[in-house]
């Protein structure tokens, strides 16, 4: 059980537990980073040195009950969205962009 995800990594190359976290309805902080935040928006994310954004998002998460829920919602809907489908007509696009033009 938890309340909030945090990764402050300095190097992650993806970060399977933010998005185990996600499945979970636990809302994230994570470095910037972190392959992670190229693919989970909805989380509050920050450099991975600067503390003192950790600590407010940390501390606005586990006070706004709202906040909490709308990220958790809306990062839950971005994950259902990453499926090897998704990702294989994203390189077939690719592919015929190239070949046709």
């Amino acid at each position: 059980m938890a309340d909030v995800y945090f990764m402050p990594s300095v190097s992650e190359p993806f970060g399977l537990s933010a998005l185990e976290a996600v499945q979970f309805r636990v809302p994230g902080v994570i470095s910037k980073q972190s392959g992670a935040a190229e693919v989970i928006k909805h989380t509050l994310q920050a450099d991975f040195w600067d503390t003192d954004k950790y600590a407010n998002y940390i501390h606005a998460l586990l006070k706004y009950s709202a906040l909490k829920t709308v990220l958790a919602d809306n990062a839950q809907s971005e994950l259902r969205g990453l499926t090897w489908g998704h990702a294989t007509d994203k390189v077939l696009k690719i592919y015929d962009d190239v070949i046709n033009n």
